[in-house]
């Protein structure tokens, strides 16, 4: 299996799946994906070599960071996806995108249209060549239903990290916490946390 990792991963995060992912013989490649002088996204796709047909999956956040835009990120895991199909069209390529771009919360906004962006993004992911999604808590239900639909249900994985929120409230030993929804749309989860 190969991993590609974006330029805006955290590299402690990435460091630590490079190692457990060496271990189990896994490819981890950091500089996959680049960007020229003009900030033009590219792949460098040499890193498929010898293991063609082998599974890749592909993380990049969309969160700003090294001075690129999250529309900047999304050009390149489109293209990075486009650029992995072309040159290893057997292998089941996924993408990893933990901030996901275009999910915007739900929102009741009367006489104004909801944004249907994640809709297109999650098509234009699903023809660059993945064959699936996993993010972390889509805020918007409909964002995620649009990701399903491109996907089909069991290839996209949008994780609630709910669970883990609980437990460090709980080993922190706090004494009556407050848990805070940052917007509306996510009032049922604060709800659940709290």
């Amino acid at each position: 299996m190969q991993f590609y990792f974006g330029h805006s991963m955290p590299r402690g995060v990435s460091q630590l799946f490079e190692q457990r992912a060496k271990e189990d013989g896994h490819q981890v490649i950091f500089d996959g994906m680049k960007t020229y002088a003009s900030t033009e996204a590219f792949t460098d796709a040499s890193g498929i070599g010898n293991r063609k047909g082998e599974p890749k999956v592909v993380f990049q956040s969309m969160a700003r960071a090294n001075n690129l835009s999250a529309n900047d990120y999304a050009t390149q895991l489109l293209i990075t996806g486009h650029t992995l199909k072309k040159y290893d069209p057997d292998a089941p390529l996924w993408a990893v995108v933990p901030f996901g771009l275009f999910a915007r919360q739900d929102q009741e906004r009367e006489g104004l249209m909801d944004s249907v962006a994640s809709e297109w993004f999650a098509d234009a992911l699903k023809h660059a060549g993945y064959s699936g999604v996993t993010t972390i808590e889509i805020h918007s239900d409909k964002a995620a239903q649009f990701f399903r639909d491109s996907f089909e249900n069991d290839n996209f994985i949008n994780i609630d990290p709910s669970e883990i929120y609980e437990q460090d409230l709980h080993n922190m030993d706090l004494y009556n916490p407050v848990v805070v929804s940052p917007d509306k749309g996510a009032n049922n989860r604060a709800d659940t946390l709290a």
